[in-house]
């Protein structure tokens, strides 16, 4: 008896989390709470794909294709589960969180707008493989380079005004009033072009 007593003292139980009807608990193989998912059921199971998980919230896609993450605290975005998974993801918004570094977006190929706005990001690399992107929204970050961009020949608008790129180089190509926002767009993809990266 004293046996199968030392033998339930070993066996590692899962914690007892609660959580909404429509979401479950996820465990690691060591039976540490690691987060929560979204309950699907068989017939289901193609929709897990319309979510994507931060912490323990699952947050859809929206029907127009839109992933609203505005204000969600993201620090590094590899917090955010099977981002890369989301099947038909055309907007994404990211916009006032507290991202330093961009990654995990290269496999969104479909991706027409991304909004990186009021960030703390430093560096933009990691977009060449977006090449349906149209806008992009960088402003009020910290950027001192700008890389990347050379594919990015849909891009029909991008705002990086409230950053640290070098003011001389961006006047020239940027903020002249004489180009429409397609114009200064394309400047910065075929400087990149050209030159690899803006810094």
């Amino acid at each position: 008896m004293a046996k199968d007593d030392d033998l339930k003292k070993l066996v590692k139980r899962k914690p007892l989390i609660k959580c909404p009807d429509n979401l479950e608990a996820v465990y690691n193989e060591q039976g540490g709470f690691i987060g929560r998912r979204p309950i699907v059921k068989p017939e289901e199971e193609m929709e897990l794909w319309e979510y994507i998980m931060i912490r323990d919230r699952a947050i859809k896609l929206e029907e127009d294709g839109t992933l609203n993450l505005r204000k969600q605290g993201i620090k590094d975005m590899s917090d955010i589960i099977n981002l890369g998974n989301v099947k038909g993801l055309e907007s994404l918004i990211l916009s006032e969180n507290k991202i330093i570094e961009i990654s995990c977006l290269d496999s969104l190929i479909d991706l027409k707008f991304l909004y990186l706005d009021d960030n703390k990001i430093s560096k933009i690399s990691g977009l060449d493989k977006l090449t349906n992107l149209k806008i992009l929204n960088l402003r009020n970050n910290s950027i001192t380079e700008l890389e990347g961009l050379g594919n990015l020949s849909n891009l029909e608008d991008i705002d990086i005004n409230f950053n640290k790129l070098p003011e001389s180089l961006i006047n020239e190509l940027y903020y002249n009033e004489t180009f429409t926002p397609k114009q200064a767009a394309q400047n910065l993809v075929n400087y990149c072009n050209q030159y690899k990266k803006i810094s």
